[in-house]
């Protein structure tokens, strides 16, 4: 339930890890002491070698300046990343519910399993990683765990609004500007089609946010050059007032891909003007690919 991120699963996956990077340091040593090559082929039968070696064997290296075992990062997926109090899926949220209380009983057995046999294989942590922005609750009594991963939740965008647990406030929108008005209750905004990532559905499009009563169109959604957005009956008069020129405010479905769009996070306190500019990492001139 909850997608996969790790082939790592249990004991076996974990010993397996383990077994390479001992292999890989023991041949490291040896090319660095008599200068020969190594292949792909030798660590794989190092690795071997070394599964077979009473785990009390001093002589095994997990660390070194090639490679070290220092951490253990559980993400919980199932936890972390299903909704529980979605209105696309409502029958679905109390089945959720009961399956995200029984997972975090069972992640937080398996956690102290991992690190329990780390431990016994002398590894010596330096931090134990969990958590995820679906289930920091949870995750922060996890007497184990010495750092929780927090990301959309940082800024809140609108799939988390989605959590029973996650009780947080939108702080971070985006603006477009109105380009035209096509009807006295249409106004269309230029661009504006940042789709967030994952199963495709219409909870992964932004959402309108400022001024108070807009809609997206069910057959247009969010465009690459337009988004025209509907002023519903019940609009404020804000909404009703709106000019081309003007900013529409918007909430993003997950908080990292919009600054793929941005070049600056303006930061404001309250009602206040903005007080901080910082660069995205496309504002530095980075990207990932």
């Amino acid at each position: 339930l909850g997608v996969r991120r790790s082939p790592c699963r249990q004991l076996c996956h974990v010993d397996s890890i383990l077994d390479a990077v001992v292999a890989t340091n023991t041949l490291w040593k040896k090319v660095w002491a008599q200068g020969e090559s190594i292949t792909k082929g030798d660590i794989i039968s190092e690795a071997e070698r070394v599964g077979s070696v009473a785990w009390s064997d001093k002589s095994l290296c997990l660390s070194s300046p090639l490679a070290s075992v220092v951490a253990v990062m559980a993400y919980e997926a199932q936890i972390a990343g299903l909704p529980d109090a979605s209105h696309h899926r409502t029958l679905l949220n109390p089945l959720v519910k009961v399956l995200k209380l029984l997972s975090t009983a069972d992640v937080c057995q398996t956690r102290q399993t991992i690190v329990e046999h780390l431990h016994r294989r002398g590894v010596k942590l330096d931090f134990v990683n969990g958590g995820g922005t679906g289930s920091v609750r949870s995750t922060c009594q996890d007497q184990r765990v010495t750092e929780v991963t927090v990301g959309s939740g940082l800024l809140q965008s609108h799939l988390f609004d989605l959590y029973t647990n996650n009780l947080s406030q939108a702080a971070c929108v985006f603006g477009l500007r109105i380009s035209r008005q096509p009807d006295v209750k249409i106004v269309t905004c230029q661009s504006g089609g940042f789709v967030a990532s994952g199963e495709i559905g219409t909870d992964k499009a932004p959402q309108p946010f400022l001024p108070l009563g807009l809609e997206a169109i069910a057959t247009e959604g969010f465009g690459e050059v337009q988004t025209p957005l509907i002023i519903s009956s019940s609009a404020d008069k804000n909404a009703q007032s709106l000019k081309i020129g003007e900013p529409v405010f918007f909430r993003p479905a997950k908080s990292g891909e919009i600054s793929e769009h941005f070049s600056e996070y303006l930061c404001t306190v309250g009602q206040e003007s903005v007080v901080e500019r910082m660069k995205t990492y496309r504002g530095l001139g980075l990207n990932f690919y």
